[in-house]
């Protein structure tokens, strides 16, 4: 079954690269049995056979022989959805895999408690054996790995990658450039490389409104300027600034995050603001200086659309008790309820940070209720203030 498959295309120009390396085991090599039987009925009753613990057992530890750390996968039904993010981790962390297909009803449950890492499963449907989901685990994995496809940013920016929010990937067009009375769109034979980029994130398939939108303000509405303050997207150059400000206990005393925070946890912070279109993150900075000095986000939930959670901080100490944090938060509320039009904000505060509190107030949020102890710092349960503002209260304050 996958002697054609593996010796063609792309997995055959990356196996003799040296990039990858792929072989097949034959379970029934390892049967005992005279007439090569690896599969009998099921304890308990039921229809249908279950393949015998021996000889799967056997052929896992041969396996095992050439590559003692190898991670051993089921595929099966019941295993963790394979997506392109869960290739992509695959790939990344450099393991060698051995693939148990299943045939029959499965295997002996006694092989996936002892001897499985993890289960897999390619989709909520029935297949006769696990051969194809298999193929699909060793397609998409080895796509990925470097030296395998000819080009490698080709799998940077295809359906569901990262660079394009995992969607599926944007219309594309070839020569001619009319055919049968279609016309290819006219931005993407401009050359301009800047509007073939916003066609492309505008014709993303699959993406909800307000993922859309946040689309929209990060490439049309920022960067945003204000008296004091440019606001931008965040850039890979802020992560120093985040290192030292979140490792900061006077910065960090009323945020419910506690130091030490390493850059290895910034960075990931980083990535995961730039992939998730339910949220828009924004650094603020110094107008003069281009600077950044502290960060603020909205993060909306999928299932409650209409509403919004905010939070700030102002991590360079020198811009304290300057007006900055009103003037930053001022402009993000207009542009959340004018460019996303969410009917209302809210957010929670440390009890004991009257500052924050003062701001908050200020731009015209009205505390709504109190959670005592809600989070413990270095042994200190603090109380939260929750505090919100609708999107009418707000514009008729700031017209």
């Amino acid at each position: 079954m996958f002697r054609g498959f593996v010796n063609e295309s792309i997995l055959k120009r990356g196996q003799e690269s040296g990039a990858i390396s792929i072989e097949t085991i034959d379970i029934r090599d390892y049967s005992t049995n005279k007439h090569k039987k690896v599969d009998d009925s099921i304890f308990g009753g039921g229809a249908g056979m279950l393949l015998k613990p021996e000889p799967v057992a056997a052929a896992i530890r041969a396996a095992k022989e050439k590559k003692p750390h190898a991670k051993v996968i089921y595929l099966s039904p019941g295993g963790e959805l394979l997506t392109q993010e869960k290739a992509e981790n695959l790939a990344n962390a450099q393991d060698d895999l051995i693939l148990l297909c299943g045939r029959y009803e499965g295997v002996d449950q006694r092989i996936r408690a002892m001897m499985i890492d993890e289960e897999i499963s390619i989709g909520e449907y029935v297949l006769s054996g696990g051969e194809i989901a298999a193929a699909a685990v060793v397609d998409t994995v080895s796509r990925l790995v470097p030296g395998v496809v000819g080009k490698q940013e080709s799998v940077v920016t295809e359906s569901f990658s990262t660079d394009i929010f995992r969607s599926a990937e944007f219309p594309q067009f070839t020569r001619p450039e009319v055919w049968e009375g279609l016309a290819v769109p006219r931005v993407l034979l401009s050359g301009n490389h800047a509007q073939i980029k916003d066609w492309q994130l505008s014709h993303l398939p699959g993406l909800t409104e307000t993922e859309e939108k946040i689309l929209f303000l990060r490439r049309k509405v920022l960067p945003r300027k204000t008296q004091n303050l440019l606001l931008r997207n965040h850039i890979r150059e802020d992560i120093d600034a985040w290192v030292s400000w979140f490792n900061d206990r006077e910065v960090m005393q009323y945020l419910q995050l506690s130091p030490p925070l390493t850059r290895e946890d910034e960075e990931e912070y980083f990535v995961s603001s730039q992939q998730n279109l339910f949220k828009l993150s924004v650094s603020i900075c110094d107008k003069k200086t281009q600077k950044a000095i502290g960060n603020m986000s909205v993060e909306i939930d999928p299932n409650m659309p209409n509403f919004a959670e905010f939070g700030i901080v102002i991590g360079e100490k020198q811009y304290w008790n300057t007006g900055i944090c009103h003037e930053s938060t001022r402009e993000m509320f207009v542009i959340i309820f004018q460019e996303l039009n969410i009917s209302r904000i809210r957010l929670e505060v440390f009890s004991k940070n009257i500052a924050a509190q003062k701001c908050y107030e200020k731009v015209g949020m009205h505390r709504t209720g109190e959670q005592k102890g809600k989070y413990e710092k270095d042994g200190i349960f603090h109380d939260v203030f929750f505090y919100e503002i609708l999107r009418e209260e707000f514009l008729s304050r700031n017209t």
